[in-house]
Order: C-alpha cells, then structure tokens, then sequence
C-alpha cells in the first residue's frame, strides 16, 4: 500500500502494464507497454471489413494476433485470433433496476474459460477487473491486457465509459 508522501515515479513502476492512445488519421491505435517483460504490442484498428470492427494486434513489427467483430452493431460478441487458434470473446450487460452498471466479458475455448474482463461504469472514472484462468497458459498475458483495451475502446465509441 502507498503512503501519500510516495513518489509519483514510484507509484508509476508498480504498474506492470502502460496503454497509451495513439494519434491516428484514420481509425483507432493503442500502444500497451509490457513494463516487467520490457515488451511493447500495438493494438491497431485495420479497416472494417463488412461494417465489422477489424482490430490488429502487433509485437516487434510483426502481426501476433487480431479480434473480429462477428456481427454489425453487435458490441458483444467477437473472435480473438492467437498463435493459429481462436477463440470466443462473450459479453454480457450488467443492469440492476433496470439500468447498467457494467458488462462482463469472457473470452473462451470451446466451452473453457480462460479470462473474463469485468467493466463496471462508475462515476467520474472507468474500472476494470481481469480474472485470468491460470491452468490454460496459451495466452500470454498482455494478450489479456491488449484485449481489455479493446473492449474498452468498443465500449467508449457505443457511449458506455464513467458516468
């Protein structure tokens, strides 16, 4: 826990993963910087195919993975492409009284889950939750993080981000 005379550096190196927004002419790009493994990945939006999201995922120059929309307008459900296999990213809206608090993503293999990514919309900040089903171990972790950055980035182009 940190203490409030803490550095502001000091508190910066705790974090193991950094995502940046990039400036694009023409669609979206994030850089997520692996802090521990010394890694960078680019999550870069391609362009859409069929009015379908088309995102990118890159380390060192060379393309690593993608994630697809599978239907126009549909914010829910799409396909995460890794090391030749894919694999299903669910989402589910969270509502209590009839309104939305957060949505819950899964991303799975088969009928296995392997993560799940919790997004719950509070006041004045956006936070995040990321269970990684440790037995799997084919998904190297900022594969997780990059996609949390992509849901995000879906989530805040539809209008879900801080209340």
């Amino acid at each position: 826990m940190m203490n409030l005379g803490d550095s502001i550096g000091e508190f910066k190196a705790m974090k193991s993963f950094k995502a940046v927004q990039k400036i694009e002419l023409v669609g979206q790009s994030f850089e997520i910087e692996d802090r521990i493994n010394k890694k960078k990945y680019l999550l870069k939006q391609e362009n859409d195919i069929d009015n379908k999201k088309y995102y990118t995922i890159s380390s060192e120059d060379r393309q690593i993975g993608e994630i697809k929309q599978l239907e126009v307008k549909n914010i829910l459900n799409f396909e995460l492409s890794y090391k030749n296999r894919t694999f299903q990213i669910n989402g589910e809206i969270k509502k209590l009284s009839g309104k939305t608090y957060g949505f819950l993503y899964e991303i799975k293999d088969g009928n296995r889950s392997i993560c799940k990514v919790f997004k719950e919309l509070k006041y004045f900040m956006s936070e995040y939750e990321i269970s990684i089903n440790r037995e799997f171990g084919f998904i190297d972790d900022p594969i997780f993080i990059t996609t949390g950055v992509f849901i995000d980035s879906i989530l805040r182009e539809n209008g879900y981000q801080y209340k």
